[in-house]
């Protein structure tokens, strides 16, 4: 019998819906290891109130990573986690180096 041992990360995910996008549309708008830290950095982009531009109702912070994304409402949006094996999350981050990553 072949065994190993596999070290896994506890992962955040920042799971919102791109103003451009459907309704029922989910990306990763940012990940971190730390829950307050994302938590935190999400209500700084937060603006006091929704503003239009370009058309669209907007509710984080102009020129943000988070400016093209609605504030989410409803199941299956907001932060979510996940353990992953360490390897395949680093991977993953290189790949996806243009999803913010909160430390």
């Amino acid at each position: 019998m072949e065994t190993r041992q596999v070290t896994e990360v506890r992962v955040y995910y920042l799971i919102l819906n791109p103003v451009t996008g459907k309704a029922n549309e989910r990306k990763i708008a940012a990940m971190s290891y730390d829950r307050e830290k994302l938590e935190y950095w999400v209500d700084m982009l937060k603006e006091p109130e929704s503003y239009k531009d370009g058309g669209f109702l907007k509710r984080f912070r102009k020129d943000s990573p988070l400016e093209m994304f609605n504030s989410w409402i409803g199941s299956g949006l907001g932060i979510l986690d996940d353990w992953v094996p360490i390897e395949r999350f680093e991977s993953y981050r290189i790949m996806h180096n243009e999803i913010p990553f909160i430390e």
